[in-house]
C-alpha cells in the first residue's frame, strides 16, 4: 500500500475496511482476540463493541462510519470553550 494523499487518508476507516476484508476472505480462521479480562482488544481500540458486532453481522463499514461526522461536529463544539487559540 502506498499513500499518495495523507490528508485524504482516514486511517480508522481504512482499518475497518481491512478487518472486513480479512473477515470475508477467511471467516473460518478469522477471530477477534480477547484479553485476559474478557474484553476484546478491538473494542478497546474503538471504544465500543458496536463496530465488532456490525462487522460480525456482515454489514458494510459505512454502517459504522455514517454517524461519525455528526459526532465529530458535536465534539468540536464541546471542546471549543477549552481551546487556547482560535
Amino acid at each position: 500500500m502506498h499513500i499518495t494523499d495523507r490528508d485524504a487518508l482516514r486511517p480508522v476507516e481504512l482499518g475497518l475496511h481491512l478487518l472486513r476484508t480479512l473477515q470475508a476472505l477467511d471467516p473460518a480462521h478469522f477471530a477477534w482476540i480477547e484479553g485476559t479480562d474478557g474484553q476484546f482488544f478491538i473494542d478497546r481500540l474503538l471504544g465500543d463493541d458496536a463496530p465488532r458486532h456490525v462487522l460480525d453481522a456482515g454489514h458494510p463499514v459505512t454502517e459504522i462510519t455514517q454517524a461519525w461526522p455528526a459526532e465529530i461536529d458535536a465534539f468540536a463544539a464541546r471542546r471549543q470553550p477549552f481551546l487556547l487559540y482560535p
